[in-house]
């Protein structure tokens, strides 16, 4: 049984399989006993497929919303007492986390469509089978893994903002600040914080260090002229003198040419 600690939050369920990697599943979900079914589907899962998962629970579409944790894999109930429901939830939950895979479960089949909307990976119907939990857990468990390394956790004074590395388009820093500019965002996401930092979580992806208060996503740069790094968003950064010969060698080797 998934007993509450408080309103929160529920009593961590782990099921531990050696060398498996620990993904986090959350359940939010207000009926006690359909909590319970979907976390023993789970565990029984995560045993016969060699996996390791953190399970845990909350009762409201509210808490959803005001969460700072990130989880690997929701499960959202859309008939949710209070003032949202599952369905506005989800709606809230993607204008600060854009990746985070959504399978609503639910007795409300009618609303199953409307979960493409909010980029829902699936849906299931109450009671929850083994079986259909099963396949809906073989499908999103390739989207939970394609998505590792994919995204990018970035902690705000109201929580975690949650986005895909491909839709950042460069980030700069100016004094204690960190200002995000984000694909299809007009204003950016402005965080305290170092851009040190920023580039050690995303060494190893398409990011280059093109000056001392600039890290430009490779993915979106138009063309390199001078000591211009022209984005494909119209905004024009500057090579440094003591950075532009390695982030021009980088930039050569991610395009496959020279610059």
């Amino acid at each position: 049984m998934v007993c509450p600690r408080d309103h929160r939050t529920q009593e961590r369920i782990e099921s531990r399989a050696k060398g498996a990697t620990m993904y986090r599943m959350l359940i939010v979900e207000d009926s006690q006993e359909e909590a319970d079914r979907l976390a023993a589907h789970l565990k029984r899962y995560a045993s016969e497929h060699d996996e390791e998962f953190e399970i845990d629970r909350l009762v409201s579409a509210h808490s959803l919303v005001a969460r700072s944790r990130q989880a690997d894999l929701v499960f959202l109930d859309i008939d949710l007492p209070g003032e949202k429901n599952g369905m506005e939830a989800a709606a809230d939950l993607r204008r600060y986390d854009t990746v985070t895979p959504l399978v609503f479960v639910t007795n409300l089949a009618q609303f199953a469509v409307r979960g493409y909307s909010v980029n829902a990976i699936d849906f299931l119907v109450k009671p929850v089978r083994y079986y259909d939990l099963a396949m809906c857990m073989d499908r999103a468990l390739l989207v939970v893994r394609h998505r590792g390394g994919n995204a990018i956790s970035i902690p705000t004074h109201d929580g975690m903002h949650v986005t895909a590395i491909r839709d950042i388009i460069y980030v700069e820093v100016t004094g204690h600040y960190l200002d995000y500019h984000l694909v299809g965002k007009n204003e950016t996401l402005r965080v305290r914080g170092s851009l040190e930092d920023v580039a050690r979580s995303l060494a190893g992806t398409s990011f280059v260090r093109v000056a001392k208060s600039h890290l430009a996503n490779m993915s979106h740069i138009k063309d390199v002229q001078g000591d211009e790094v022209r984005m494909d968003s119209g905004d024009t950064l500057y090579f440094t003198r003591t950075k532009k010969r390695e982030a021009l060698a980088t930039i050569a080797a991610f395009l496959g040419g020279s610059t």
